[in-house]
């Protein structure tokens, strides 16, 4: 479980990798919500990273990533 943002979003770190467009590792996170903005389902500039539920994936950069602050 990891935060990102400020206020804090929560969710789960599905895939950590490298992809074309970024030259940092990105994380891809399942968000505890779905948000209305920025999400998919697991894609990523049209390739699939892993599958969530709709609106619901968000890529950031890794080192954005705080371990979750609730536990």
């Amino acid at each position: 479980m990891v935060e990102v943002n400020n206020p804090p979003l929560y969710g789960v770190i599905r895939w950590i990798g490298e992809v074309p467009t970024q030259a940092e590792p990105l994380a891809g996170l399942e968000m505890e919500v779905a948000l209305p903005t920025g999400c998919t389902d697991g894609t990523y500039c049209g390739r699939r990273y892993f599958r969530c539920p709709p609106n619901k994936a968000l890529f950031v950069k890794l080192k954005t990533c705080r371990p979750d602050s609730r536990f």
